[in-house]
């Protein structure tokens, strides 16, 4: 945050995330206490061949028909074994079923239901997103929400408080609790791993404000953490640890058409967590800044090691907990902050100061 611009300004990046622990919370379906079951538990559920595609709405036992993956049926209300669909068609709460789809359409597959109380039930093929609001047997009605986004499969969803977050083929959206239009949360940040999955879990975390995801295919199994403060993706691997880049910016470090320079750095990890290198990347436009670093982590995995080194004007090291103040000297219009780790690591936060440093010309 700003503080005396533009002589001086501190910048406070932080986040909740420290992805080696898991808190359960009453809204997470599981009944383990530890990380390690969790992920067992998830991951045997993304890669099981079968979930089941039903939930309780208005008290109607919603599932889909097992000899016609298209049809949508709703038992009748309060008797969850009558499914006598020619009864009177005035009986508001006869067995009714329905195909999500409009008038001469065939429906897709169905994938997922998703209940919100009694206000509207989500339904998703895996490439569309429709709604039932109110109980279609007696005044209520479908509509759809998007043409393009859908849910992958019958577990691939979220409640986070009152609304609802689910994996789509293309990325991480949630619906509010009015069941407005779907929302991208991952816009084009989503790693390649958890496109166009065959199935998934996810299970949300009060605590650390952030989605668990669990997600199979026919020959691999991911397992990442969403982070729902900074819109971020943690990959999760406690068996084998795995090197990991997270580029924090662009920060400005001046008023418009000035330099800024990088008075001094304070960082701060998790307890135990690993030891992390920061370089701090220049660049005379936000856009080059960004470039400049992303260039850099690529050398870096190409084992370029010391032509990725040219691009940082500065680097130190953090330690677990509070680390030592770090007097980086650096002079720029704008910064990326480049962190690297080779181990598991939980970040904190850094707390950068500047100092105006002259006109840019």
């Amino acid at each position: 945050m700003p503080v005396s611009r533009p002589t001086a300004a501190t910048y406070a990046v932080e986040s909740p995330v420290d992805v080696t622990r898991f808190t359960e919370d009453g809204q997470v379906r599981w009944t383990e206490d530890s990380v390690e079951r969790f992920i067992d538990l998830a991951t045997s559920l993304a890669t099981a061949s079968e979930t089941a595609v039903s939930c309780i709405y208005r008290d109607r036992m919603v599932q889909i028909d097992s000899t016609d993956t298209n049809a949508v049926t709703m038992s009748r209300q309060g008797d969850y074994d009558d499914y006598e669909y020619g009864k009177d068609v005035g009986d508001a709460g006869r067995a009714f079923f329905f195909q999500l789809s409009e008038a001469g359409e065939v429906g897709e597959a169905v994938t997922a239901l998703v209940p919100h109380r009694d206000a509207f039930l989500l339904a998703a093929t895996a490439n569309t997103l429709w709604i039932v609001r109110g109980d279609p047997a007696a005044g209520g009605g479908l509509s759809n929400l998007s043409r393009n986004v859908g849910i992958v499969s019958s577990a691939a969803w979220a409640k986070v408080d009152e609304s609802v977050v689910f994996l789509a083929n293309d990325g991480i959206y949630m619906v509010q609790a009015n069941g407005g239009f779907p929302v991208s949360l991952s816009e084009d940040r989503i790693p390649q791993e958890l496109l166009d999955v065959d199935s998934a879990v996810l299970g949300y975390s009060h605590d650390e404000n952030g989605v668990y995801i669990f997600a199979a295919t026919d020959e691999t199994t991911e397992s990442w953490f969403f982070d729902l403060v900074n819109k971020g993706f943690w990959p999760m691997d406690d068996a084998t640890p795995a090197e990991s880049h997270l580029l924090i910016g662009p920060l400005p470090m001046a008023g418009p058409g000035s330099f800024g320079r990088v008075v001094s750095l304070h960082g701060a990890l998790g307890l135990g967590s690993g030891e992390v290198t920061w370089r701090i990347v220049t660049g005379d436009t936000a856009e080059e800044a960004v470039e400049n670093a992303k260039t850099a982590i690529g050398l870096y995995q190409a084992g370029s090691t010391a032509a990725a080194a040219a691009y940082a004007a500065s680097s130190g090291t953090l330690t677990a907990g509070r680390s030592h103040m770090s007097y980086p000297r650096t002079r720029a219009v704008w910064i990326v902050i480049w962190l690297q780790a080779a181990s598991q690591w939980a970040y904190e936060g850094i707390i950068l100061e500047t100092a105006q440093s002259g006109r840019w010309r």
